[in-house]
């Protein structure tokens, strides 16, 4: 299902609907108002960062675990800023959270949206891609070490936290205690986790791929020399390559002398060969 919302794509994920299954039939409609209140609120935490940044929004993903906003490549934006933008949705969350505690606190609508601003605020600083906690190590480990091994890590730390949170669920589920939020939450999370595993590699060609329209609205970039012995694999180059700089690759030979200069565009039209 796709929308238009405040200029990108709105899509809905399947793996949504079971749980606004679970909120209609559980819950009353100011429940549910609340909860898209704090949805709404906390991707506004992302938008205003953005725009401060200048990062533009591709397209919003409504998921279980939220709603995941889509930004145009980061292959020109520092990962300082990416950071920055990852933590303002949380950061909106908590401070919406707090309002109601310190200014209206009979209003039983405002509580349970700060309630679910809480919640959204925990769940998404959670070490899991797509989440902003995922996007903000990834980001991290990116700083000391090749960003498609970052984001590896990143996958498989997900993936495990994700994990033993669906086998909690389950390990309740056999004690009489039925939590259907989290284990909706945590299946969808293994599944992420699993698909941003598969594919990081997939993901980092193509933000190499599309370097060169972001360049065209940010003519200054930086450079990032690779050197490599002559006859190492593509793939190989591949693993040491910035997603934010231009990647130039110097072929060496065994005498250590310079063979030739290598631009990514060109590493990647081995790699397909």
């Amino acid at each position: 299902m796709r929308l238009s919302f405040f200029g990108g794509r709105f899509r809905v994920n399947l793996l949504f609907l079971p749980l606004l299954y679970y909120l209609v039939r559980n819950f009353g409609i100011e429940t549910i108002l609340a909860f898209f209140l704090a949805l709404f609120l906390h991707e506004s935490g992302h938008m205003i960062m953005a725009r401060l940044m200048d990062i533009r929004i591709l397209s919003f993903e409504l998921l279980p675990f939220g709603c995941a906003a889509h930004m145009e490549s980061f292959a020109v934006v520092k990962g300082s800023k990416e950071i920055l933008v990852a933590a303002a949705g949380p950061l909106m969350s908590l401070l919406f959270a707090a309002f109601p505690n310190l200014l209206i606190k009979e209003s039983i609508f405002l509580n349970a949206a700060a309630a679910y601003s809480l919640s959204l605020a925990a769940l998404n600083l959670l070490p899991v891609l797509p989440l902003d906690g995922g996007r903000i190590l990834s980001c991290v480990l990116s700083q000391a070490m090749q960003p498609l091994r970052a984001a590896k890590i990143c996958s498989v730390c997900g993936l495990v936290l994700s994990a033993a949170l669906f086998l909690f669920g389950i390990v309740s589920l056999f004690m009489g205690e039925f939590l259907p939020t989290l284990l909706i939450f945590s299946a969808s999370a293994i599944y992420a986790s699993v698909f941003y595993l598969k594919n990081a590699a997939f993901s980092f060609i193509r933000q190499i791929e599309k370097k060169p329209r972001e360049f065209a609205k940010r003519p200054l970039i930086g450079v990032r020399h690779i050197a490599a012995l002559q006859g190492t694999a593509p793939e190989e180059i591949l693993t040491h390559f910035s997603a934010r700089d231009l990647n130039l690759v110097h072929i060496v030979g065994k005498d250590m002398k310079l063979q030739k200069t290598l631009s990514e565009g060109e590493i990647l039209e081995k790699l397909y060969q």
